[in-house]
C-alpha cells in the first residue's frame, strides 16, 4: 500500500530449486555421540594415571574421573552418585563374591541423574567401590557432609566441594529446595545450582600440570572420559587373544556399556581406531611426499634458496 492507500501486487516467480548445504563433516579423532567426544589413546590414559599417582587433583576429582573412566556414567551422573550407592553396592559385593557390581539409576533408594531421565545400569568394579567406601567414611569427606545440605545421611551426594556443595546438583535436591516448608529448607542457605563447573575447572587444572611433565596428554573434556570407557571395551574385546569376539559382539558391547538408542553410535567406536590409525597414516605419507620434495629443492637450488 503506497502513500495515497492504493494497494499494488507485484508478480513473483518462483522455483523449487534449492541448494544444498554440505554438512560439517566429523573430525576423525572424534565420535559423535551426543556430541563431538575424543577417546583418549592409551598414551594419554597413562598420562593420566600419572599425574593421579602425583595427586596433580583432589581425591574427589580423582574418583570422579575414575569413575567416569570406569562405568562410562556422564557427569551429571557421576557426581549425584549418593553415600547409599556405594554403602550398599559395598555390601552387595561382601555378600557375594564378585569383582563388580551394577548400580541401578533409578532402582536404588535416591535416583542418580541421567541424561533426559533414561534409566541406566552402571558396572562399577570392585577396587572402584572399595575406594569410594574409604572416601565416603573420611574425616574429610565427613566434615563436608556435616556443612552441607543433606547432612549426615546416606542421601547425601559421594562427592563434594570443599565448600560442602555438589560438584552437580540433583533434579531431588532442586524439588526439595523448592518445598518452603520442609524443615531442611527453613534454615539453608541461599541455593545457587552446580553444573558441574568446578569439576570441568579442576580438570582443566590437572591437564596443565600433567602436560608440564607429559606432552602426550592433549586438552580433553569431562565427556570424553566417558567416550574413552566405550573405546576401551572395544580395545579389550579387539585384543582378545583367543579372537572370540566378532564386530557384532563388540557393537552389542558398547551399546550395553553406554546404553545408546541407536547401535549406529555404537558402531563408531568399534571403526574409531582403524579410522583414526588410517587418517594418521595418509598424513604422514603426506608429510613424507612434502618432506622429499624440499630434499629434492635443495639438492637442486641448495639450501640457501631464496
Amino acid at each position: 500500500m503506497n502513500n495515497e492507500g492504493l494497494s499494488r501486487f507485484k508478480e513473483v516467480q518462483t522455483t523449487d530449486i534449492s541448494i544444498k548445504v554440505t554438512k560439517a563433516e566429523t573430525r576423525p579423532d572424534r565420535i559423535m555421540d551426543g556430541g563431538e567426544l575424543r577417546p583418549l589413546s592409551i598414551a594419554e590414559q597413562q598420562a593420566i594415571m600419572w599425574g593421579l599417582e602425583r595427586k596433580y587433583c583432589s581425591v574427589a576429582t580423582e574418583l570422579i574421573m575414575l569413575t567416569m573412566l570406569n562405568t562410562g556414567a556422564r557427569i551429571q551422573s557421576a557426581c549425584t552418585l549418593r553415600v547409599g550407592h556405594i554403602k550398599e553396592a559395598y555390601d552387595e559385593l561382601k555378600r557375594t563374591g564378585k569383582s563388580w557390581v551394577f548400580i541401578h539409576s533409578h532402582r536404588s533408594r535416591f535416583p542418580i541423574d541421567t541424561k533426559f531421565g533414561k534409566p541406566n545400569n552402571f558396572r562399577f568394579p570392585k577396587t572402584l567401590i572399595e575406594k569410594l567406601f574409604v572416601y565416603i567414611n573420611s574425616e574429610l569427606n565427613a566434615k563436608r557432609m556435616k556443612s552441607s545440605f543433606f547432612g549426615l545421611s546416606d542421601e547425601n551426594y559421594v562427592f563434594l566441594t570443599e565448600q560442602s556443595n555438589p560438584f552437580y546438583s540433583s533434579r531431588s535436591e532442586i524439588r526439595k529446595r523448592q518445598d518452603e516448608a520442609a524443615h531442611w529448607v527453613v534454615n539453608a542457605p541461599a541455593f545457587s545450582p552446580q553444573n558441574g563447573s568446578t569439576f570441568r575447572a579442576n580438570i582443566r587444572n590437572f591437564i596443565a600440570r600433567v602436560r608440564q611433565d607429559r606432552p602426550e596428554l592433549d586438552e580433553f573434556a569431562p565427556h570424553d572420559l566417558r567416550a574413552t570407557f566405550g573405546m576401551n571395551i572395544v580395545r579389550k574385546l579387539a585384543n582378545d587373544p583367543e579372537k572370540r569376539f566378532t564386530t557384532t559382539h563388540m557393537e552389542l558391547a558398547v551399546k550395553t556399556a553406554l546404553n545408546h538408542n541407536d547401535i549406529a553410535t555404537s558402531r563408531l567406536y568399534v571403526n574409531f581406531d582403524e579410522t583414526l590409525l588410517n587418517v594418521n597414516s595418509i598424513n604422514e605419507m603426506h608429510e613424507a611426499i612434502i618432506l622429499d620434495g624440499y630434499k629434492v629443492l635443495e639438492a637442486i637450488y641448495g639450501e640457501n634458496r631464496v
